[in-house]
């Protein structure tokens, strides 16, 4: 596997760094920047990119034999390796791709959860006077509600959403600003003044004092603006895991075997092991098992599964057919 850096390389090319078509060697635990900030340079460990801050993603593993990847949105795009779409730009996905844990989304939701939790009462204690009658002031002094506000921001801050001022520091250290820098600037400034606001009021000139001595506090403002943002990343996290179970519960239609044509010979091979360029037979009833080209022959396709169309597509010489569908009643040679 190359580890080469090139700093060089276009920040706009989202895709992981080459690797190898055949290897001996799975490569699980190697994670790499979306955004290639330090080229193709890999890391041992999951986090975020000490050069932009955004998550780390993990390396697609690699199978002993070539794996061939795809575009979701255009399945007639096939590449031997991970790369962008020439059409669209998305990332390509293995054609069999491998389990992947939703532990971010997981690790995500968890964290909002312990955000929502504490965020709530702090805007209730701190907007307490916008309700009718102000019942909170009845129920707590200025003084205790300033206390509770500063306590229930500590789990926010410092757990659901500390990630958020650790990228922005990275961002700084790096001198990559980016949304990150902006959102450890406000959220920072608001929970630092509110901090001092409340351990030294006396340091504040009297016009920032309220009758009662304390000057008003911004641990909502911090919160809110973090659960939000934690809310963002959350359901980011989410649309990602169920495109990729989409992609794979659609990827699974294809058959586990193929036909490769040899010399005027039938072998049956692993779709695993099919090279582009490859001819294959396909027989009646046989799934198509890969995304190619009718080089002989022509058929009928059910590709109800892809378009919902119930009626078969007719193809014949050159056109494309789609992995996963259905031929008809005739046999046909591919490639692949």
């Amino acid at each position: 596997m190359n580890h080469k850096s090139d700093t060089t390389h276009s920040h706009h090319q989202h895709h992981p760094p080459k690797t190898p078509a055949k290897t001996s060697q799975k490569s699980s635990g190697k994670y790499y920047c979306p955004m290639l900030c330090e080229g193709e340079k890999l890391y041992d460990k999951p986090g975020n990119c000490p050069v932009c801050g955004m998550n780390l993603e993990k390396v697609p593993e690699l199978s002993t034999v070539l794996s061939q990847y795809t575009c979701p949105m255009h399945p007639e795009v096939i590449r031997n390796g991970p790369g962008a779409c020439p059409i669209c730009g998305m990332d390509l996905v293995p054609v069999t791709p491998t389990e992947e844990d939703d532990s971010t989304y997981q690790e995500l939701l968890k964290k909002f959860k312990v955000a929502v939790l504490f965020t709530v009462p702090i805007f209730i204690l701190a907007m307490g006077e916008m309700l009718p009658g102000n019942p909170v002031s009845k129920l707590l002094s200025p003084p205790v509600s300033n206390w509770l506000q500063f306590l229930f921001s500590l789990p926010v801050i410092f757990y659901a959403t500390w990630m958020f001022f650790q990228r922005a520091f990275v961002s700084f250290r790096s001198w990559n600003l980016n949304m990150f820098t902006l959102i450890g600037i406000g959220a920072g400034a608001a929970f630092i003044f509110s901090v001092i606001a409340l351990f030294f009021p006396s340091l504040f000139p009297p016009q920032f004092r309220g009758h009662d001595g304390s000057v008003h506090l911004y641990f909502e403002a911090a919160t809110v603006i973090l659960t939000l943002v934690l809310l963002g990343q959350l359901l980011e996290a989410r649309a990602h895991s169920q495109t990729s179970g989409a992609v794979k519960a659609l990827l699974k239609l294809s058959p586990t075997d193929a036909t490769l044509v040899t010399n005027g010979e039938d072998k049956l091979i692993s779709i695993n092991d099919i090279q582009t360029g490859n001819l294959l037979r396909v027989k009646p009833g046989d799934k198509i098992p890969v995304d190619g080209k009718i080089v002989e022959g022509n058929s009928s396709i059910d590709e109800a599964m892809i378009t919902g169309e119930p009626i078969p597509a007719d193809k014949k010489e050159g056109d494309m057919v789609t992995a996963g569908t259905i031929n008809g009643t005739r046999t046909f040679i591919m490639e692949a």
